[in-house]
């Protein structure tokens, strides 16, 4: 972006130079390299871009299509900026709901896997007395005859 800036800072200090010295501008927008800039930084942000574009028309007719142009660009470029700041936070946020629902899930599954534990130990005593009542059963003092 900053290229961007910089190579049509030095384009319009070129094309625009003359026009406050012509008196065609009110301001000397174009009049050097830091003049420009500043002028271009007004026109990135769409403060009083139709004004500077109109006093620069005065003295050059055709100057409005390379102020559009860059205009139009900038503006994409700043909104593009924008919406990649909003994505990333959004993602973060995201992020950080999923690591706190991963988290909630693993004391769920923990808590779950506790319960199934204390389950199988149940059955697991109650097949042993099973078992154990099944070997009395065998024995012969304890079957009527």
């Amino acid at each position: 972006m900053l290229l961007v800036f910089y190579i049509f800072a030095v384009m319009f200090t070129n094309l625009f130079r003359n026009a406050y010295a012509d008196g065609y501008c009110t301001s000397d927008y174009w009049g050097s390299l830091d003049k420009t800039l500043l002028t271009m930084y007004q026109l990135m942000t769409l403060d009083s871009w139709s004004m500077i574009t109109r006093e620069t028309m005065e003295a050059y007719t055709w100057s409005w299509f390379p102020i559009i142009i860059y205009v139009t660009l900038t503006a994409y470029l700043v909104l593009n900026l924008i919406i990649a700041a909003l994505v990333d936070s959004m993602m973060e946020a995201t992020k950080d709901e999923q690591n706190a629902f991963a988290i909630e899930n693993s004391i769920i599954m923990s808590n779950d896997m506790s319960g199934l534990r204390q389950s199988i130990d149940q059955l697991t005593s109650q097949q042993q007395l099973i078992v154990d009542a099944l070997s009395l059963l065998k024995n012969p003092h304890f079957q009527k005859h």
